[in-house]
């Protein structure tokens, strides 16, 4: 009787069960789907998941794509270890790195059906930020689960294919044990983690971004000191040869 435990509220297990696609069936086929374009592009440089696959495709990744908050991806990339790359770091990799394993997004207003593979994973990207920044708690309601779960199924089986939409079918039919909550909490603690990460560097970049405009504005202005005429004082005597002149009806040279 004392080992007894609360059940889980249909919202809380639809929650979990988002949590779980998001955080684990999605990175799982990206991954796959990485070192399958990967191993396309670069037959030469097949890749490995060591730290000379993280390098080379660290030196890959031009600096344009390296900079700001992409800067914190494309150092986990660096690692080589694509198991410990999270769904923001693999969407990046595969959307904004610059890398060209795949066709890149069109713009929202001119996207039209059969979206390309770009465009799928732009749209789990979306449904995973929004379904995050709206969780005010760990639970999720029927007709959010229904339309997150048709959504991501919809975009997975298009960019994995059948394979990626019967995980996800097996997760939904699952029934959430108390130990998956505990392996969930584990994962979101990761997930938090990464942001209180991600969030640092930023602030970084911030003050970094401050102290130069700082700088800038010292630089200018000590420009326009030096280009400002210098004035010689004038002496007395100088003031009173100058009216004398004028009373002289003299011109000035």
């Amino acid at each position: 009787m004392g080992n007894k435990q609360a059940s889980l509220s249909a919202e809380e297990e639809n929650f979990i069960k988002v949590t779980k696609i998001i955080l684990e069936v999605v990175p799982m086929h990206l991954r796959t789907l990485f070192i399958e374009t990967w191993d396309q592009k670069y037959p030469n440089n097949k890749w490995q998941s060591d730290s000379a696959s993280g390098n080379f495709v660290f030196n890959e990744i031009p600096n344009d794509a390296k900079k700001g908050r992409n800067r914190v991806y494309a150092s986990n990339m660096k690692s080589g270890n694509e198991s410990d790359w999270d769904t923001t770091t693999l969407v990046y990799a595969m959307l904004y790195s610059q890398l060209n394993l795949i066709p890149i997004c069109r713009p929202d207003g001119q996207r039209s059906a059969p979206l390309l593979i770009s465009e799928e994973i732009d749209k789990i990207r979306k449904i995973r930020n929004e379904f995050f920044a709206h969780a005010a708690s760990m639970k999720c309601s029927s007709a959010t689960f229904k339309d997150i779960e048709f959504e991501i199924k919809s975009a997975a089986k298009n960019i994995f294919g059948i394979k990626a939409k019967n995980d996800i079918d097996e997760i939904v039919q699952t029934h959430i044990t108390k130990k998956m909550t505990k392996q969930l909490k584990d994962e979101l603690q990761k997930e938090k983690k990464r942001n209180d990460q991600f969030e640092k560097v930023l602030k970084e970049i911030e003050e970094n971004v401050q102290d130069l405009r700082r700088e800038v504005r010292e630089i200018k202005d000590n420009m326009q000191s030096a280009s400002r005429p210098q004035l010689k004082p004038y002496r007395k005597k100088d003031i009173g040869e100058f009216f004398l002149c004028i009373s002289a009806g003299n011109d000035l040279h």
